[in-house]
């Protein structure tokens, strides 16, 4: 799939109850639907609270955070243990307030401690008492302008590589900052509504089982 078609649901006031049960019955419909991932937005509770929570009931869709105010560590480390939660089906629409040049760090930064781990780096070697390869873990230490970072991040590296990228339009930042920073910088986005939420008849099956699969996107190798 060419991923500038990517249909994104953004549940941005669920209505109703601020109860789990809630937000099921909307990943549920969605997934049904086929669309590629539900966003959920940092309004009412949090994202990263709520979407392992849906990582445990659904199977196909991906799992999109629209956050903000989180260090890169922190975040990191969040969204990896999701995207291993839900076996690959983790996403981030970063946050553009700060303009390209924080925002482009920002983003260099998780992407180094994602790749803290190489893909071969855990061993869980039990006979041997051996759980990783120190050769295969690597410290990233980054000292920017605007973040000052010391790895590494103490999960092993995400299924995905990377968890998926979104930006809101690429005209928003300019392309040298979508080249940089996004796997995916134009997306339909639908406003979901329990209830209103129709089936897409043109729209087939999964075509993975991770997001980036499912969007036709490369797995990133390790940036070293």
């Amino acid at each position: 799939m060419d991923p500038m078609t990517a249909l994104l649901a953004l549940v941005r006031d669920p209505g109703g109850a601020l109860d789990l049960p809630h937000y099921v019955q909307i990943a549920h419909a969605l997934e049904r639907a086929r669309f590629d991932a539900l966003l959920l937005s940092d309004t009412k509770l949090d994202p990263l609270v709520v979407l392992p929570a849906l990582a445990s009931v659904t199977d196909h869709i991906g799992l999109v955070a629209d956050t903000s105010g989180v260090a890169p560590y922190h975040l990191a480390r969040k969204l990896a243990s999701l995207d291993h939660l839900s076996g690959g089906r983790a996403g981030w629409l970063i946050d553009t307030a700060d303009g390209d040049l924080v925002t482009t760090e920002y983003v260099e930064v998780v992407r180094q401690l994602w790749d803290s781990f190489s893909d071969k780096a855990i061993l869980r070697d039990k006979a041997n008492a051996r759980y990783y390869d120190p050769d295969q873990l690597r410290t990233p230490h980054h000292r920017g302008e605007h973040f000052t970072v010391r790895g590494p991040l103490n999960i092993s590296r995400p299924p995905q590589g990377h968890p998926v990228i979104f930006q809101f339009g690429s005209a928003l930042l300019g392309d040298v900052f979508v080249d940089r920073a996004t796997d995916v910088a134009e997306f339909d986005t639908v406003a979901a509504v329990l209830g209103h939420t129709a089936t897409l008849g043109d729209r087939g099956p999964y075509a993975g089982a991770t997001l980036r699969e499912n969007l036709g996107l490369a797995r990133p190798e390790v940036v070293r």
